[in-house]
């Protein structure tokens, strides 16, 4: 009985491995159709949070610093003729060296992520995952710090805040537990130097409540929980209380001063990438 047991758990394995391959391999293909995240550049050029960014000393930043005299190994595009004509010698504009920001990525793997509508959708957390590796490639080569987290013991909201410089964290979820109880995981992350962005992913049959006649629904473990008999009479009540639902993520998005990204599986993932990619690469503000 023991072999037959260690020969389960090791296909279990491989196909576990084989899968997280798969999608590592897909987040690189979609991550080599964009350039780079540069988003602690695109911070300083629009003067977000002076001081936080800034070294105060010479590097390779956006934010002018101050004039010095131009040395042997300094570029020549580098001198401002303007300020060398008020001088006897040439002048270079010295740039202050930015702080990176600190990006962490998570995204869940609850049982309700692993769900699917149709087989030729994929799974949330599939979906999730491949996003935000493909996100967290955009950003490394953009010269950003990046930590990736996943599932619930690697949580930020489980974990009491320890931030101190400027980090942003984006979750990727479908976020199906009550608002009112992730706006009180969330608030002691939204303080001080941190920012956030939540990416809601859902089926789209999730929106819709497609279903019809006699209509089985199983939790997680697959065990069934309600029975309809006709499951179109709930349509109706089911899409109004979905869109009440979403209202209220939004709502405590905005309370947080955070933004969100929905998404539907349904959708291209290189359409949801581009809208992350925007949203960081734009001025605080700009994207909504």
């Amino acid at each position: 009985m023991r072999p037959i047991l260690d020969q389960v758990i090791a296909v279990a394995a491989r196909t576990s491995a084989n899968s997280r391959t798969r999608l590592e391999i897909e987040a690189e293909k979609l991550a080599l159709s964009l350039p780079p995240v540069r988003a602690t550049a695109t911070l300083a050029r629009a003067s977000v949070d002076p001081g936080v960014h800034g070294h105060k000393r010479a590097g390779t930043g956006e934010s002018f610093w101050q004039f010095r005299r131009f040395q042997e190994g300094d570029f020549r595009s580098d001198i401002d003729w303007r300020a060398s004509a008020r001088h006897e010698h040439l002048h270079v504009r010295e740039r202050e060296k930015e702080a990176p920001l600190r990006f962490r990525l998570w995204w869940s793997n609850a049982h309700t992520m692993s769900y699917n509508s149709r087989r030729k959708l994929p799974h949330k957390h599939e979906r999730a995952t491949v996003l935000l590796l493909a996100l967290a490639r955009l950003l490394r080569r953009g010269g950003e710090k990046v930590e990736t987290l996943e599932g619930e013991t690697e949580n930020p909201l489980n974990r009491a805040p320890t931030e101190s410089r400027a980090s942003c964290l984006i979750l990727a979820s479908d976020f199906l537990d009550a608002p009112d109880d992730l706006y009180e995981r969330m608030r002691p992350l939204a303080s001080g130097n941190t920012t956030g962005h939540l990416l809601h992913i859902v089926d789209p049959a999730e929106k819709k409540f497609p279903f019809q006649g006699r209509t089985g629904f199983t939790n997680s473990e697959g065990v069934i929980r309600q029975i309809l008999g006709n499951a179109e009479d709930c349509t109706r009540e089911y899409r109004k209380r979905f869109t009440q639902h979403c209202d209220r993520i939004e709502k405590t998005a905005r309370a947080l001063g955070w933004s969100l990204q929905r998404h539907y599986t349904d959708e291209t993932a290189r359409n949801a990438l581009l809208k992350l990619h925007q949203r960081l690469s734009a001025p605080a503000g700009a994207a909504s």
